[in-house]
């Protein structure tokens, strides 16, 4: 070939430009508030079942299934892990 050689330099991989850096901070910010919205929404839920397990008999079925809904899903977990 022709001219000088070309000297081949590796990029800086370790190095985040600081535009990245501003665009994922915005969508952090996005992600958290939808998933404040989807908790509240569950919490509301949870709220409903247990409304409906004190007005039920605990020896019905209904009871239980509601009590089984409650013990399934780890909502309380999860809100400990983000608050």
């Amino acid at each position: 070939m022709y001219g000088l050689k070309l000297k081949r330099v590796p990029k800086d991989k370790d190095k985040i430009s600081q535009k990245t850096i501003d665009r994922y901070q915005k969508k952090l910010v996005q992600w958290e508030a939808k998933a404040a919205a989807k908790i509240s929404k569950l919490q509301e839920k949870q709220d409903q079942y247990e409304k409906e397990l004190e007005a039920l008999n605990e020896e019905t079925k209904e009871y239980k299934k509601r009590l089984t809904w409650l013990d399934d899903s780890d909502l309380n977990i999860h809100i400990e892990k983000i608050m």
